[in-house]
């Protein structure tokens, strides 16, 4: 058998499976019934259970006679009748009034529906004759709900099970009345049943009925747009809805019933006593009771209102026609009859929880085979969206039904009004794509009713419960209709909620509720985003909603309403949590709306600052980025013309006439009379004050202009009602000035235009309005001012306005109604900033009873503010933004920064709770990150300045643990974010400082002098040697009078910087000799005396002694904080910052050098000095040894300048630990070779030679440069480049110094430079090291370095001229006496070393003869060797290559001659003239 064959063989055995289970479960059923039937009573019952037993054992065989054929022969008239008569037996059995019968009924209503035994196309034939035709289902729904009469627990649950079956059942087709009435029991069930399971049961009931209805509109709109093919743009995504709505559509128990389940027994919070909200004293127009449902489903089957603006004209005429179209295509489409033919199909959701394919539950009407698929489809739309608007619309205005003042939480008024709510947010979570794209449904339901009605009249209720969900409603608005109610939701955010947050009226829970509310959508970064750009940045209508939440969040933060009498401080202290936690989060959201720009700068290359210290981006970056960044420009744009306009608006409080010119000048407003009167009355924030200063302005300068002005103002209203009236809509826009003569200007233009539109009236001329609008002004005083006692009477009013219109009277019935409505309401001035600020200015000490009723008053006006402002916007176009360009992060972060750093720094300097300080410290890292992204500095700088400070550790006070959580986050912060911190590296670094500082006090490192510590001087050498070490084989003077011992020895203290093994100098300073005194950083200054203490022993000793305890204390505050300081932080954290400085980039590297130098000098200038971060210098140099040349050009830029300035500072410890630490540096650079054309080696060894030649009073720190420079030469010659330039200055400078023993020193190491290294040093270097060679031989003090010297200068001599030194250009003479170009050859070796050292070792008294004679023998065993050319030889010319090394030997050797010693003359002439006759014939005429 085929797998087909297979597969249908086995639908048919489960088909008739099912029948048979069917058919043995109605058997049983009536059985029951029958049974519990009274014979006298229940006759008729128990004759139609007959009938059924038989019906059914007739249509639905027994296992045994049934065949595989059977189901098939069943016709849909068979299932028809055996519906009818089962409906009939039921409903018997449903008036029967016997609990027992009427659960089994119930219970059987619900199998048949599961099964597919009821379907919406049956015609109910039980009727009575010449009554309507009436479908099955409709007498179904209505003999289940005529049993919610009858008082039984089990009954009414099976009444719910009964209701959710039909309902959920596609093929019952519940619609329209039906479906109400369903829906509306099962509401009156959870309201008056007490038990409460069956309470439980019917929530659930409801929250399932209304997934599924709304469900079915869903997928209507899926196969409508499949059907009529709509472009993709305006289409529902079909995978991502199909399968969304598939899923919820499966389900058998939705998500919501679960949370409604493990809710449903939470006990609602106590009401405070008093006043009820005003959303309890005014409802709606169309009331409705909560105990008939279904009674508001006649307005609901006829048609939304008419004044719909998407609806059709004949919505009511497409309705009736709709609802004809369902009955007349149940009963009549053949084309369904063949589809429906089985009986025992599978059901859509069995009591297992199967449920039907899609294409089964998608069809809940059997299509016309008259009309096109696309039709039948728009209709199946079309009736979804009409029972969706029918339960919305109802659930809303029972949401608003009026509630009594003081109703009690538990009463069923309230129940229902809050049960109506929970069931709109369950609407709203649940809605899919579909719904959330229909604008119909939006526009109608949402816009009109839930905005209008719930969100405007329970979002001020003083009722907690009813408040929350009024927000948790806004919310969900926001989440998922935001983009098609943008009116809506700045009106609420504005008008409503952040005033509620203002109001010192509101209480506590109601503050706590709209923050619960506001940290949810602070989680949504794409929400705050589109706030911003949508409100903020808003061309027509900017409202600062972002702004002002997060400046209003900041005031609660701070506690802007402490010193409340009657709350709590613990109340206060959660209200100012949650707000800081609502900030938190702001802060996050923006991190990771910024993540990308974040991963971008991560994951590129390096960047470079450029010389004025900015960014430099990368081209290509800036033109893909182009098109965002242009769109984020145009927002910004707006932002600061919202900025700018905002300014103004404040300086137009205090300036009038300054604030509108500078509006003008920065074209916020046109320059006409016209334009500046309708930006007066439309404008919002204006002060009410200075509009009215500005309306009654005349100055002589510009008369015309404010008088065009106010005529332009009053001709913006149409006065069309009586004068009171049109009075008051004047004045609510403005406050009267205080001077006579502009109120008198204002109120006749008032009455000018009042009299021009009302002509015919009671007012015989313009002046009668005046006079009259005057007399109301001074009657509205009278009645309503506190100052004034005794009030007007009405007649007296009447008598004293007697002949004021133009010397008659007015009606007497005219005045009486005005001095009626004058006394009602008051003249008020609407959105007055000033009113509200005033009557919330001592309510904190109000008690809560007077608070509510203020509250209540002001809840009033926020609430007919709104509506109006709906209202008026309903029809209103816009545009809403959607942008992801993470750009907006900047400016959304530039207005709110203030702001957040006050709340942040004032919770953590205030507060020691643990989850504030989480939070603030959450909220600086998240600042932090983002102002370092976006390259922010001022912002930057001021949040990490201010985490700074709160670490507190150069205080000498306890320490406690928000000031340790302040120190890891900043420390953290290096790891986190240390490519961004730029400038603020010096305050981690300083941190970190100090932290060293603590932690050596803990292991007891308080008193010494500079000589380091064995921790700080293990760490010091590291990685590198000792230059003590070094120091024994370095430089040794063997033929040097004064021996090696003493120069070596004295290079080894120098380089050592321990003061303990080096005497002090007689050149340094006695007070800056060492490290003297206490070895903490914050030591007390000199003590001071008191006046008097030097003629009083006794207040000096006293003094001393308070000053000796004050002292005592600071010590033993620091040692415990030291104490607690590495308990709880980890040593190995600031070696780990220091060590992943390598993971820098390279602008990072840069500024953390340039402030660790910073840091470094600021640490030397202390008392005591100390040098932590100059060891840490030479430890990141170390880490960062691999970086390119062109960063370490930029690092370097920084360390030299730092060890010039430390290498000569007053204290001789540091200046030679500076020394020394630079020594080491250089030894690790020429590590690396250097390229060729480059001179970074004389770049970083210039800080030896300026140290070298500011030092002149002190021979310790030139000693250790020289000994420095020595050892360098010796271990690292071959490596130098650039760098011999550096070393031959600072040679040259000791050559002249008064020290004997430095000038024997650097000589020796000259020599030896020459000797062993001529081939490195002559190619670049040979001018200098002949200038350097001149400067011994010109010394005073040394006669033998003089000898030395000068023979060296000869034998320079012979280097140059047998062409050891590679010139610029270069010929020479051939064999034949032609010139011929240069060619290379190999450098011949320098005069025999024996004649030298021979020379050298000489004794003082050796004659010139002598000399002259060893060095002709050198010359002539030199040339016996083979080392002078035979065959051609160097021609010198007058080239600038040739003068230039041929004139300073020359000019050395001829200033030698001039020496005050004879020997040393003698030597140099002899050596001028021997080079001169030896190389003379050589030396072209010109040269």
């Amino acid at each position: 058998m085929s797998a087909r064959g297979e597969s249908n063989a086995t639908t048919q055995a489960q088909q008739e499976a099912r029948k048979t289970t069917m058919r043995m479960f109605l058997v049983r059923a009536f059985e029951r019934i029958q049974s519990a039937a009274s014979r006298s009573k229940h006759a008729a019952l128990r004759h139609a259970c007959e009938a059924t037993l038989k019906a059914v054992k007739r249509i639905l065989p027994t296992e045994q006679s049934a065949t595989a054929s059977a189901p098939r022969d069943l016709t849909r008239r068979e299932m028809d009748e055996l519906s009818n008569t089962l409906v009939h037996a039921l409903r018997l059995a449903c008036e029967s009034r016997h609990s027992r019968i009427m659960s089994t009924a119930l219970d059987c209503v619900q199998k048949l529906a599961l099964y597919g035994y009821l379907r919406g196309s049956t015609v109910d034939t039980n009727q009575p004759s010449g009554s309507p035709k009436k479908q099955l289902m409709e007498s179904v729904i209505d003999m289940i709900g005529k049993c919610f009469d009858f008082p039984d627990d089990h009954v009414q649950l099976q009444i719910i099970k009964a209701f959710l079956a039909c309902i959920t059942t596609p093929r019952c087709e519940i619609h329209e009345d039906t479906l109400m009435t369903a829906v509306g029991t099962c509401y009156n069930i959870y309201l008056m049943s007490r038990n409460k399971v069956n309470q439980t049961t019917a929530k659930a009931s409801l929250t399932q009925i209304l997934h599924f209805i709304f469900n079915n509109l869903e997928m209507a709109m899926l196969e409508e747009a499949e059907a009529t093919a709509l472009p993709k743009t305006k289409a529902i995504n079909k995978q991502e809805s199909s399968d969304e709505l598939l899923t919820q559509s499966r389900s058998p128990t939705p998500s919501p019933v679960v949370s409604f389940l493990a809710n449903i027994n939470e006990e609602d919070p106590t009401p405070p006593s008093g006043h009820s909200s005003a959303d309890e004293a005014e409802t709606t127009p169309e009331e409705h009771s909560n105990d008939d449902l279904s009674s508001s489903t006649e307005a609901n089957t006829n048609t939304a209102d008419s004044g719909e603006a998407t609806e059709d004209a004949d919505n009511s005429e497409a309705f009736e026609s709709s609802a004809n179209t369902l009955t007349t295509v149940a009963s009549e489409s053949p084309a369904s009859s063949s589809a429906d033919e089985t009986p025992a199909a599978a059901p859509t959701r069995s009591p297992s929880g199967g449920s039907l394919p899609m294409a089964q539950t998608v069809s809940r009407t059997p299509r016309p085979a008259q009309a096109g698929v696309r039709d039948a489809v728009r209709l199946d739309s079309r009736i979804a969206y009409l029972d969706c608007l029918a339960v919305f619309r109802a659930l809303c205005k029972l949401s608003t039904k009026k509630v009594k003042e003081g109703t009690a939480v538990d009463s069923l008024d309230m129940r229902s009004k809050v049960l109506a709510l929970e069931l709109l947010l369950s609407i709203l979570e649940n809605s899919g794509v579909g719904l959330q794209r229909h604008e119909r449904f939006i526009h109608t339901a949402i816009r009109k009713y839930l905005c209008v009605s719930v969100l405007a009249t329970n979002g001020i209720s003083s009722v907690p419960r009813v408040f929350r969900l009024s927000l948790l409603i806004f919310s969900a608005l926001i989440h998922k209709f935001r983009d098609h109610l943008k009116n809506e939701v700045g009106i609420f955010f504005e008008r409503i909620f952040l005033r509620i947050l203002e109001s010192s009226n509101s209480t506590i829970r109601q503050k706590w509720l709209v923050l619960d509310a506001l940290l949810d959508v602070c989680h949504n970064p794409e929400i705050l985003v589109e706030l911003f750009l949508n409100y903020d940045c808003d061309a027509d209508d900017p409202r600062d909603i972002y702004e002002r939440m997060v400046n209003d969040l900041s005031g609660i933060a701070k506690g802007v309403n402490e010193g409340d009498h009657w709350t709590t401080p613990e109340e206060e202290m959660a209200v100012k949590i949650k707000a800081l936690d609502c900030l938190t989060t702001v802060m996050n959201s923006l991190v990771e709306w910024s993540k990308e720009l974040r991963e971008q700068e991560s994951s590129g290359d390096q960047t470079f600052l450029d010389e004025d210290g900015q960014r430099a981006d990368d081209a290509s970056e800036q033109a893909g980025s182009a098109s965002s960044e242009s769109a984020a420009d145009q927002f910004t744009k707006q932002l600061t013309r919202n900025q700018q306009l905002k300014e103004a608006k404040q300086l137009f409080e205090r300036h009038p006439r300054r604030g509108m010119s500078t509006m003008i000048e920065l074209k916020l407003v046109e320059n006409t009379p016209e334009a500046v009167a309708s930006f007066l009355v439309s404008s919002s924030g204006l002060s009410k004050e200075g509009v009215g200063e500005y309306l009654g302005l005349r100055d002589k300068k510009d008369q015309d202009w404010h008088r065009r002005v106010l005529q332009s103002y009053v001709d913006q209203f149409e006065f069309t009602g009586t004068i009171d009236e049109s009075l008051r809509e004047f004045l609510s826009r403005f406050r009267l000035p205080k001077e006579a003569q502009m109120i008198d200007r204002i109120m006749e233009s008032f009455a000018g235009k009042y009299y021009n539109d009302n002509p015919g009236g009671y007012f015989a001329n313009a002046d009668a309005a005046y006079v009259l609008a005057f007399g109301i002004i001074m009657l509205a005083t009278d009645l309503h001012s506190p100052e004034i006692k005794i009030k007007i009477t009405e007649d007296e009013m009447i008598r004293n306005w007697r002949g004021i219109n133009d010397g008659a009277d007015f009606p007497t019935d005219f005045l009486r109604g005005i001095y009626a409505r004058m006394l009602a309401t008051p003249l008020r001035v609407t959105d007055d900033p000033k009113a509200v600020h005033a009557a919330q200015h001592l309510s904190h000490v109000l008690p809560p009873r007077q608070r509510q009723i203020l509250f209540h008053q002001e809840a009033q006006g926020m609430l007919q503010a709104s509506r109006a402002e709906l209202r008026e916007k309903m029809r209103n176009q816009y545009q809403y933004f959607k942008s992801k360009n993470v750009q907006h992060v900047r400016p959304m972060f530039e207005v709110s920064w203030c702001g957040m750093l006050a709340a942040f720094s004032y919770m953590l300097e205030s507060s020691d709770e643990a989850r504030a300080i989480q939070l603030c410290l959450e909220g600086f890292k998240a600042a932090i990150r983002v102002s370092s992204i976006f390259f922010l500095e001022t912002e930057r700088n001021a949040f990490v300045n201010s985490l700074h400070k709160f670490t507190e550790l150069k205080v000498d006070v306890p320490i406690s643990r928000k000031n340790i959580e302040c120190t890891k986050a900043l420390l953290m912060l290096a790891h986190t974010d240390g490519n961004y911190l730029r400038d603020s590296w010096k305050q981690v670094l300083l941190c970190a400082s100090e932290l060293e500082r603590l932690q050596l006090v803990a292991h007891g490192v308080r008193q010494s002098s500079f000589a380091i510590s064995a921790r700080q001087r293990a760490a010091h050498r590291g990685p590198q040697q000792a230059v003590a070490r070094r120091s024994a084989s370095s430089v040794s003077l063997s033929d040097s009078k004064r021996g090696s011992g003493a120069a070596t020895g004295g290079a080894a203290s120098a380089a050592t910087g321990g003061a303990a093994s080096r005497p002090h100098s007689s050149d340094s300073s006695p007070a800056v000799t060492g490290f003297a005194g206490s070895a903490r950083h914050g030591a007390l200054p000199p003590p001071k005396v008191l006046p008097g203490a030097s003629s009083n022993p006794q207040l000096a000793a006293e003094a001393q002694a308070a000053q000796a305890q004050a002292q005592a204390e600071r010590t033993n505050y620091e040692d415990e904080n030291a104490r607690i300081l590495c308990q709880q932080v980890d040593p190995n954290v600031i070696d780990l910052l220091f060590s992943e400085t390598k993971r820098l980039n390279g602008d990072a590297i840069v500024e953390f050098v340039r402030c660790l130098c910073a840091v470094s000098e600021r640490e030397i200038e202390g008392n005591p000095p100390r040098i932590f971060s100059l060891q840490k210098i030479v430890e990141n140099a170390h880490f960062n040894l691999g970086r390119i040349r062109l960063v370490w050009n930029r690092i370097w830029h920084h360390l030299q300048q730092h060890f010039r300035k430390v290498g000569c500072n007053e204290n001789l410890d540091i200046a030679m630990y500076a020394v020394d630490s630079l020594r080491q540096l250089s030894r690790k650079f020429l590590q690396k070779d250097e390229l060729a054309n480059f001179n970074f080696q004389r770049s970083f060894l210039k800080p030896f030679e300026e140290i070298f030649k500011k030092n002149r009073a002190r021979r310790q720190i030139r000693e250790l440069v020289v000994s420095c420079l020595s050892q360098l030469i010796q271990d690292r010659a071959a490596n130098i480049r650039s760098g011999w330039k550096n070393v031959f200055e600072v040679f040259s400078a000791a050559a002249n110094d008064a020290s004997e023993q430095i000038v024997s020193l650097s000589f020796e190491m000259t020599r030896r430079v020459v000797a062993d290294h001529h081939a490195l040093v002559f190619e670049q270097f040979f001018v200098e090291t002949v200038n350097c060679l001149g400067e011994f031989a010109n010394n005073r003090l040394l006669k033998d370095v003089c000898l030395k010297a000068v023979l060296l200068l000869g034998e320079c001599g012979d280097h140059l001229a047998q062409g050891r030194v590679p010139l610029l250009e270069r010929k020479r003479i051939a064999a034949d006496g032609s010139l011929s170009p240069a060619r290379p050859r190999a450098r011949s070796r320098p005069p025999a070393p024996a004649a030298a050292e021979s020379t050298a070792a000489a004794p003082a008294a050796t004659s010139v003869v002598v000399v002259v004679a060893a060095t002709a023998a050198a010359t002539t065993a030199a040339a016996a060797a083979g080392d002078a050319p035979t065959t051609e030889w160097p021609l010198f010319t007058d080239s600038k290559a040739h003068m230039g090394v041929w004139f300073p030997l020359l000019t050395a050797l001829s200033r030698v001659v001039l020496h005050p010693h004879v020997d040393v003359r003698t030597t140099a002439l002899q050596q001028l003239f021997q080079v001169l006759r030896s190389y003379g014939e050589r030396f072209t005429v010109e040269l």
